[in-house]
């Protein structure tokens, strides 16, 4: 918890700050992130939701609706 809280989360709602434009696929993740905050306060939780994340897949627009 202490990672994603003090590391993953800062350095990924950083990435809009470090974008070289609004165009990029770093500052949409990061304009994203701004907002979230980890509700997740149990690691074996964190790690259920982010095994389910792990299994999406984005290879067609199909998929990604």
């Amino acid at each position: 918890m202490d990672l994603v809280d003090g590391e993953l989360l800062p350095y990924v709602k950083g990435l809009k700050l470090r974008a070289k434009s609004p165009d990029t696929i770093e500052y949409k993740i990061g304009e994203i992130f701004s907002e979230i905050k980890n509700k997740i306060q149990s690691g074996y939780l964190l790690r259920d939701a982010l095994e389910k994340v792990d299994e999406l897949r984005f290879r067609s627009q199909e998929e990604k609706r």
